[in-house]
């Protein structure tokens, strides 16, 4: 009668512990990989609380500046000065006076960034067929080809750990229309922490039989 019921205490321990394991993970955060982005649209729908930094009223028109503090709190800190300048109306906003960012007397930058969830930019060549690269600290690499001059190509991301990323172009460069995911994204366990978890639980019950 004994070995009986030592065997059901078991049982019963083995199955609380596949029901509650993956419970607790739940509140453990887990390290989403970075998604890119190269339209505007797609990243809005994923990111879904969306802030978006068009103006900055506290920087004098003409003025060369090289930290960027945003609406949303994502710092940028830039490792050469870019010019501020206030455009009556640029690509996505036509009708809104946007403030750009360029990049006069070179066509590469470099950037640290403090940003928590995810991050976009708007970026166009001053010459026509500019090639523009973007690549993040992770290494990951996005490009786009302007058809003309001017015109303005969506870089983004969503998910954690991207300390900087780099500006490539040929042509002289300029930036504005940031976007920042507004709020902390919900942590969310990655599958195979839980099957690894009850894999353990299993494991633990069979020793006990």
């Amino acid at each position: 009668m004994c070995t009986d019921m030592n065997v059901v205490n078991r049982l019963a321990k083995a199955g609380w512990a596949l029901l509650i394991w993956p419970l607790l993970l739940l509140g453990m955060p887990a390290t989403a990989a970075v998604v890119t982005y190269t339209d505007r649209a797609s990243w809005e729908a994923a990111a879904q609380n969306v802030r978006t930094s068009i103006l900055f009223p506290t920087i004098a028109d003409g003025a060369w500046v090289d930290t960027l503090v945003l609406d949303g709190g994502t710092v940028l800190g830039l490792d050469q000065a870019v010019r501020h300048s206030k455009v009556d109306g640029w690509g996505l906003y036509d009708d809104v006076d946007g403030d750009v960012f360029f990049t006069e007397g070179f066509s590469s930058l470099e950037a640290t960034i403090v940003n928590s969830g995810g991050f976009g930019l708007h970026v166009g060549g001053l010459e026509r067929r500019a090639t523009i690269t973007l690549t993040l600290s992770d290494g990951t690499v996005m490009e786009h080809v302007s058809v003309l001059a001017g015109a303005e190509n969506f870089f983004g991301w969503i998910g954690d750990g991207i300390t900087g990323f780099s500006l490539d172009g040929n042509s002289q460069l300029f930036l504005g229309h940031f976007v920042e995911v507004d709020g902390e994204p919900t942590p969310i366990p990655e599958p195979a922490s839980i099957a690894l978890l009850g894999l353990a639980a299993l494991r633990r019950r069979r020793n006990w039989n």
